[in-house]
């Protein structure tokens, strides 16, 4: 079964409607782009290939960010790799609209949004793991990122633009 299939099952089930928001994974994966690889080993001094299997699952990350009726939490890992993608804004605009068809917004936590009580990072592995049929390495939580409060992630998703929170 493919994402595609996987999700339109998912949302008859849940009872929800099919959105327009949909995107190819391979051409996801297809996308390659070297600065932001580079800049992790330079400026964070990662390993090359941490960094490269760093970025394929944070392209998966955005894949599902994208698939996903309700936002998505990141590990902090692959957060700080999506902040420096951020960096580039030309080329990670020409990500989200050419491979994802459409921007991914990054949407921290603010002071005044309500307290959450759902478990995103358990949701996010258990949309992961349903989704690729695995769990990327990268999306392993800590033990700490696992059990921070839920209060930590944000309750709310547009679905012109899904976004994907949890900070503290």
């Amino acid at each position: 079964m493919n994402a595609e299939q996987i999700i339109s099952n998912r949302r008859l089930e849940q009872g929800i409607a099919k959105t327009n928001r949909h995107a190819d994974l391979e051409q996801v994966m297809a996308f390659q782009f070297e600065p932001l690889v580079y800049r992790m080993v330079d400026k964070y001094k990662w390993e090359e290939p941490e960094a490269r299997e760093c970025f394929e699952d944070l392209k998966r990350f955005l894949f599902m960010a994208v698939m996903a009726d309700k936002p998505v939490a990141p590990t902090e890992k692959l957060d700080e790799m999506w902040h420096n993608f951020i960096l580039y804004t030309m080329d990670y605009d020409e990500f989200c609209k050419t491979r994802l068809g459409l921007f991914v917004h990054h949407r921290p936590r603010r002071r005044d949004d309500p307290k959450s009580t759902r478990n995103m990072r358990q949701e996010t592995l258990d949309f992961a793991h349903e989704l690729f049929g695995f769990l990327p390495v990268n999306f392993n939580y800590t033990h700490e990122e696992m059990f921070k409060a839920s209060s930590d992630c944000v309750n709310s998703c547009s679905h012109s633009a899904p976004s994907t929170n949890c900070q503290s």
